[in-house]
């Protein structure tokens, strides 16, 4: 496998040092360009890779239990229209990584059911930015729907909501990192997340479950590379926001990058119950699966099998 000369700094700042870990400068690794054989191997097989998470959710000042999943997988997607191309079509297209966050738990005799799809192009070279993120959120007072398109320049932001301040919107916003695409790009290529500070517009699901706008906002981002008491190396992507907020995200530091775990830390809360929580989530399940063709009565049992 070639190797390019180091191209990103790792903050000393955000060199955050698990007490169980030790720090280490991450190396050049190949491009997608390069590493294509090895790329395409695992994610042009006809299957998608999906993960199963136990989370604590901060909701309502109070830690949940609940259910993760994510799920990546590789399709061909219509540039202009921003849907998946399904026909023999000569509109520009691009493959993407595509990936569905299904997040579920319980707020006492109610539950929360959450979901947001990211499509990033597979080829950042050519194609540098996140084309679309969309996000619905689902629980008994009713539910929520919101959307950001790629705009050349700017993201289009587009809303519904049942409850009344959020009604409908629709507006612009300037270009900036999201963090619905950190998950994405972390399986593309960990050395290609933005460092330093930056500008970063909040995930759908965030902004949601706390009540503010989608804009971007002023953070610091680094990644560093750490070892843990069994010398297996992972990535560490830290991103503090200048609300105090702060998320982390973990990853094998080898091809194929898998995400074995994020803590989000924020205010949680209102009034009285507000306080600072951490929601965390654990890889429990790794498996590919076509599973869009496992869907009689006979395939129920591979849930049971992942965790479900």
């Amino acid at each position: 496998m070639k190797k390019n000369s180091i191209h990103f700094i790792i903050l000393t700042a955000l060199s955050l040092i698990l007490a169980s870990c030790a720090s280490k400068t991450p190396e050049a690794m190949p491009t997608i360009v390069e590493q294509n054989k090895e790329f395409n191997t695992y994610w042009y097989t006809g299957k998608a890779e999906v993960n199963v998470y136990d989370i604590e959710q901060a909701r309502y000042g109070e830690l949940r239990n609940g259910k993760a999943v994510r799920i990546f997988v590789t399709e061909d997607f219509l540039l202009n229209k921003q849907v998946k191309k399904e026909s023999m079509t000569t509109e520009p297209s691009a493959s993407v990584l595509k990936m569905n966050f299904l997040n579920k738990f319980p707020t006492g005799i109610y539950d929360y059911s959450m979901m947001s799809s990211v499509f990033t192009p597979v080829d950042m070279s050519r194609f540098k930015k996140t084309v679309k993120v969309s996000m619905s959120s689902q629980e008994w007072c009713g539910h929520v729907w919101s959307q950001l398109n790629l705009d050349k320049d700017q993201y289009e932001f587009t809303g519904h909501s049942y409850f009344e301040k959020e009604g409908e919107q629709e507006y612009y916003m300037d270009y900036a990192f999201l963090e619905d695409e950190i998950w994405t790009r972390m399986r593309l290529n960990p050395l290609g997340l933005p460092q330093g500070n930056i500008k970063i517009i909040p995930s759908l699901m965030h902004t949601r479950l706390l009540h503010y706008d989608a804009e971007p906002l002023n953070a610091i981002a680094g990644l560093t590379l750490k070892v843990n008491d069994d010398s297996h190396e992972f990535y560490v992507y830290t991103v503090k926001y200048e609300n105090g907020r702060e998320l982390q995200v973990h990853a094998h530091s080898q091809f194929p990058y898998r995400i074995t775990y994020w803590e989000d830390s924020y205010e949680s809360g209102f009034g009285p119950n507000k306080k600072r929580l951490t929601t965390k989530a654990t890889l429990k399940k790794s498996v590919k699966e076509p599973y869009w063709g496992q869907n009689s009565n006979a395939d129920e049992h591979l849930r049971q099998e992942i965790g479900l």
